[in-house]
């Protein structure tokens, strides 16, 4: 987790590529780094490829509104 933070705070922010073998614990451990980085109000898309539905959370309201032009 500590390796997380520490690329969190890299500028320009890198994206972090996780692989390995079926039930080695990927998934876990990226909620568990979504969770931590949202504490520290670093905004985290998460998307795993089996969902059906990727839900938008952002809290910025000009993405939340349509444009106007």
């Amino acid at each position: 987790m500590r390796q997380v933070e520490e690329l969190s705070l890299e500028a320009p922010p890198r994206p972090l590529v996780i692989f390995g073998s079926e039930g080695c614990g990927k998934t876990a451990f990226l909620r568990q780094a979504t969770a931590m980085l949202k504490e520290t109000s670093y905004d985290v898309p998460h998307l795993h490829p089996l969902d059906r539905a990727f839900p938008a959370e952002v809290d910025d309201a000009e993405v939340k509104s349509p444009s106007s032009t």
